[in-house]
């Protein structure tokens, strides 16, 4: 089997063409950041997907900023499902129940041993000028601490 590689094409070895033109793009403000799916580990909950190697653009209809975001919005999601969507159209829609009962399975299949989020706090105020958040899909961002 071929290794699932985020920069290549597995028939071609050459880089996907939407990657490309987003590398070569600049950052359009700051805090950006292209989210790669480099890999997908097999379990029955994702059965049929493969390892697309594409640039997650949104999850459950929110335009991603960074990998902290994507973090910060599966932590506070409160949908049935998790909708991700690629920037080619593809889209991996996975049940979140399921994800949370066979979370588990899938570790123990994966030699994870725990789990660890190597990525930085995500602040919703950091980016003022999104739109605000579906609250039938998300919890709403904490309010702020204030002195008093």
């Amino acid at each position: 089997p071929i290794p699932c590689v985020p920069w290549q094409s597995q028939t071609s070895g050459q880089m996907l063409p939407a990657m490309l033109k987003r590398m070569d793009e600049f950052k359009q403000y700051k805090g950006e950041q292209i989210i790669v799916l480099a890999r997908i580990l097999s379990h029955e909950l994702n059965f049929g997907y493969n390892c697309l190697r594409n640039i997650i653009d949104s999850f459950n209809g929110v335009k991603l900023h960074n990998l902290a975001h994507l973090a910060w919005l599966v932590r506070h999601s409160k949908g049935e499902v998790y909708d991700f969507e690629a920037a080619d159209g593809n889209r991996i829609v996975l049940n979140t129940q399921e994800c949370a009962e066979g979370q588990k399975e899938i570790f123990a299949a994966h030699n994870i041993t725990k789990q660890a989020l190597n990525v930085p706090n995500f602040n919703p105020e950091s980016f003022p000028d999104d739109p605000p958040l579906d609250t039938t899909l998300f919890e709403p961002p904490e309010a702020p601490a204030t002195n008093e």
